[in-house]
């Protein structure tokens, strides 16, 4: 259940990401998705939930879903800077 939620969160935030227009709706993306109310968020508070075997795959997918993000959102933050100049 987590792997596809985690791939579902991380694709719909890479989309989002891509399609904001402004800064202002950029960092609108920023804290739905890597906020602390953020459904990644969630699921790694929970990894104490899971069975043992099952949580280092998850912390995984988790960090590795975060990485993606953050890097969408630099480099889109870049692009839009220089577009707003």
């Amino acid at each position: 259940m987590s792997e596809e939620k985690i791939k579902a969160i991380k694709d719909e935030a890479l989309r989002v990401i891509q399609a904001a227009q402004t800064t202002a709706s950029l960092e609108e993306a920023r804290v739905r998705f890597t906020g602390k109310k953020s459904d990644l968020q969630a699921i790694l508070s929970s990894l104490g939930t899971l069975a043992t075997e099952e949580r280092p795959r998850v912390g995984m997918l988790i960090n590795e879903a975060k990485v993606a993000i953050d890097q969408a959102l630099r480099d889109k933050k870049v692009l839009l800077l220089r577009s707003e100049q």
